[in-house]
């Protein structure tokens, strides 16, 4: 006798832009975005108990340094979330995506965060940081080395896009092709391909 599933035939939910995690990736890219990927976000999740935790850190990738910022406590249903943060007195829960957004402002705007990012700015400006990125002759990021900066680059290219990443005579040229995906040419390879979607540039000057 064959046994009946008694199981639904979908799990699916609809997509989401309002996950924790998903806004936590968000804010972290946007930080590398707006420090020049000197200063980023990164996320990592663990389970503690029945509840995952999100530990968001600030990363220094020029000195390979960072440090949690806050963490992010949630159960599987995403709110309420708690979030932990040594400025608060306590942990500060948050019912919704709105206020877990309007807690993630306080913190990202506060004295002690603003002076942390500085710091690590400064400290990675010290050690130095002979790569950079080049779109439209602009510089869009810099970076200690060639994989760090290729990743950076891979992340910001947009379709039928060129970046270039310099340093003295050495050129990586990332594209991404809205066909065929990205694509990395080291020009100082023995043998590389064309880049299709735009002309070369001269290195612009720093």
């Amino acid at each position: 006798m064959t046994q009946e599933n008694l199981w639904p035939d979908d799990f699916k939910l609809p997509p989401t832009d309002d996950s924790p995690k998903r806004i936590l990736r968000q804010q972290a890219a946007a930080l590398s975005e707006r420090t020049h990927a000197v200063v980023s976000g990164e996320v990592k999740t663990v389970t503690v108990g029945d509840q995952l935790e999100h530990k968001f850190y600030l990363r220094a990738q020029i000195v390979n340094y960072r440090f949690v910022l806050f963490r992010v406590l949630h159960r599987i249903e995403y709110y309420p979330v708690t979030v932990s943060w040594d400025g608060w007195p306590a942990p500060t829960t948050a019912e919704n995506p709105d206020r877990f957004r309007t807690l993630l402002k306080e913190i990202f705007g506060s004295t002690s965060t603003r002076k942390s990012i500085g710091q690590l700015i400064t400290i990675s400006e010290e050690e130095g940081m002979p790569f950079i990125l080049i779109r439209d002759d602009e510089v869009v990021a810099q970076a200690a080395t060639l994989e760090e900066a290729t990743r950076s680059a891979t992340e910001i290219v947009q379709d039928d896009e060129i970046i270039d990443i310099f340093e003295d005579d050495r050129r990586v040229t990332i594209v991404r092709l809205a066909e065929d995906g990205v694509h990395v040419y080291d020009l100082n390879a023995p043998s590389h391909g064309k880049a299709k979607g735009g002309k070369r540039k001269k290195r612009p000057k720093r």
